[in-house]
């Protein structure tokens, strides 16, 4: 390893850089408002598919360097400003669509972890004993001994944070209990708390809600929100998404688990399960399922069509799309005039086993 002695660049010596490097920058005011406007680390992450691969043998800086410094022929900056838009308006649909999925999800948790008992989202003998005693994850083993008690403290940590909410100092203020009924609890889970909370529930009613996002069983699901909390952290932050390689792998969906498979089909032929568009492929289905009244598959349809039309970027092998992928039903049904509630509207509470 080596010191970092890289200078300082001002934009006139960006764009010099960058021109050294075989980037056609165009007029050199345009590229200058362009490097300040998204900044130069950020918009060369966009201009990086356009710079030459190294061939086997090459020498190599770190096991991470798959391209070398300079660019291939016909390289433009104004092709990376054009991914940089398309990739900016991608995260502002793929969070549109993930917004629709936390307020179901919050809904369904409230709702069936509320029929068990008003607190069941933190009481052990209310959720999965098997999921309860794993371990915490490795950087905070030391500290707790299981998920349930990393899931309490995260829990209570959300709480906290929440705690100017009118809501919660009128119920602080009027009621003596320690910890607020599920139904209101979940207004203050982001979508990572309510992946974990939704991972801790017992088989039964993850598969309860699972159904009506068109899944038979639950923890096919928890994989799916797994993946989508990534999504939807980069997409909240700001981050580059259309070929980023997730942390996470979209299992192949066995035979049976889907209400609608055909839908889902065309996934069996993705190869890179890490890349973004498997992802939102599952976003849309559940989407679909869930109010079949939503028409957010056929905008994002839109979106991911207007996809920059250079010969140096590749958007199926960047997004790890099929062939066809447009044409497929997933993206081109017809949204329903009305949809029924996936929902019942007659549940009862559960009443509590009887201990013997």
């Amino acid at each position: 390893m080596v010191s970092y002695d890289k200078p300082f660049l001002n934009l006139q010596s960006q764009v010099h850089h960058l021109t050294s490097k075989g980037l056609d920058c165009g007029p050199a005011d345009e590229a200058m408002k362009a490097l300040h406007d998204v900044g130069y680390y950020r918009l060369t992450a966009y201009t990086y598919p356009m710079r030459r691969l190294l061939l086997p043998g090459e020498h190599r800086d770190t096991d991470h360097q798959f391209r070398a410094d300079e660019y291939v022929d016909g390289a433009q900056l104004s092709d990376g400003m054009a991914l940089a838009g398309f990739d900016a308006k991608l995260r502002g649909f793929a969070f549109d669509g993930l917004t629709h999925l936390e307020l179901a999800l919050r809904f369904q948790l409230a709702h069936t972890l509320g029929r068990r008992s008003p607190r069941a989202h933190v009481t052990r003998d209310d959720l999965d004993e098997q999921a309860a005693a794993k371990p915490a994850p490795q950087r905070h083993r030391e500290k707790y001994s299981d998920m349930y008690e990393y899931w309490c403290a995260t829990y209570d940590s959300l709480v906290s944070r929440a705690g100017g909410e009118d809501f919660i100092r009128h119920f602080d203020a009027k009621y003596s209990d320690d910890d607020l009924p599920v139904w209101i609890a979940v207004e203050v889970f982001d979508f990572g708390a309510l992946t974990r909370l939704y991972g801790l529930l017992k088989r039964s009613d993850q598969n309860e809600i699972s159904r009506r996002f068109g899944v038979t069983d639950g923890r096919q699901l928890h994989g799916w929100l797994q993946g989508l909390n990534l999504i939807r952290n980069h997409a909240a932050h700001h981050n580059r998404l259309w070929n980023r390689n997730l942390t996470h792998r979209l299992a192949v969906i066995p035979p049976g688990v889907l209400l609608r498979p055909e839908l889902l089909a065309h996934l069996g032929s993705v190869r890179d399960r890490d890349k973004v568009y498997p992802h939102l492929a599952v976003l849309a289905y559940a989407l679909g399922t869930y109010d079949s009244s939503l028409n957010w598959h056929r905008t994002l349809r839109t979106q991911l069509r207007k996809f920059p039309s250079s010969e140096l970027l590749d958007q199926m092998q960047g997004m790890g799309m099929t062939s066809g992928w447009d044409d497929e039903d997933l993206w081109s049904r017809e949204p329903a005039p009305a949809a029924a509630l996936p929902t019942p509207t007659n549940l009862k509470p559960l009443k509590p086993k009887r201990v013997a």
